[in-house]
């Protein structure tokens, strides 16, 4: 039987229109794969440049702590212009002590630390100084939630300080190959002052929970994270720091460091219903 001339007008119609988008998507796809490499092209030489600019500058890296230090206390001091002089006793207590600290200790050695464990370091003590709290705790601290914070803060203070003298002059802001210490606070967790950074940083957004704290723990997390396991990387040559880390398991949470946080959290909770 004969096909009609209009079916075969309409076959070679669809078979163009098939035959059309089949080259348009594979000029698409062509296009695509070319795009695609320059971009990975531009990647690896935009990382291959930052890594051999960030291997240039070992010869600044022992000064790399006091310079970092010194960068927060600035934006702290800046910060904190203009605050009620109580207020601002407070907020510029540690981050001078850390500086005074930092100072007093001896120069950076080699290695370097990795990329990705700079950034951290580069990004986590800066965040601590952008935290936002709207409300002097003296304001607040006859309610239940102002006390369970305030007790909260200085658990942590004191956990801070009782991990400092512990560790002693192997603090550094920027992790490098040191004594190891596995006493005190570090029995909780292996890296107390991280996590009393970390929790405080916690307590501080349950109580002012912002988009813009939120958004600083982010940062702060993703810091101490990067640092902690950069500074782990850089023990485990020193030796004994195997047998230390299956002994601790918790990196910066545990129930008995830990339990403070989600109790200001709860309070908060409650508080608000």
């Amino acid at each position: 039987m004969p096909i009609p001339a209009f079916s075969l007008k309409c076959c070679t119609a669809e078979r163009s229109a098939t035959a059309g988008h089949t080259s348009e998507a594979i000029k698409m796809a062509e296009s695509l794969g070319i795009w695609w490499s320059r971009a990975s092209r531009l990647r690896g030489g935009l990382l291959a440049r930052f890594k051999e600019v960030y291997d240039k500058r070992a010869v600044f890296w022992p000064w790399a702590d006091k310079a970092l230090m010194l960068l927060s206390f600035i934006i702290v001091l800046v910060r904190s212009y203009g605050l009620p002089p109580y207020t601002l006793t407070v907020a510029m207590a540690f981050p001078l002590f850390l500086l005074v600290t930092v100072l007093r200790n001896p120069l950076l050695t080699l290695p370097l630390p990795t990329m990705s464990g700079f950034f951290g370091m580069v990004i986590s003590y800066p965040a601590l100084s952008f935290l936002e709290f709207h409300s002097p705790v003296p304001l607040f601290a006859s309610s239940y939630v102002g006390f369970v914070f305030t007790a909260a803060v200085l658990f942590y203070l004191i956990n801070l300080a009782w991990a400092f003298c512990n560790i002693g002059r192997s603090f550094a802001i920027f992790p490098s190959i040191r004594r190891l210490v596995t006493g005190g606070p570090y029995t909780m967790v292996r890296h107390p002052i991280y996590s009393a950074y970390l929790h405080l940083a916690i307590c501080f957004t349950v109580v002012v929970p912002t988009l813009h704290n939120i958004i600083v723990t982010a940062i702060l997390v993703l810091g101490l994270f990067l640092r902690a396991k950069c500074e782990e990387g850089l023990l485990e040559r020193s030796g004994g720091y195997g047998a230390f880390r299956n002994r601790v398991k918790n990196r910066f949470f545990s129930a008995a460091y830990s339990a403070p946080a989600p109790l200001v959290a709860a309070f908060v909770w409650f508080g608000s219903l």
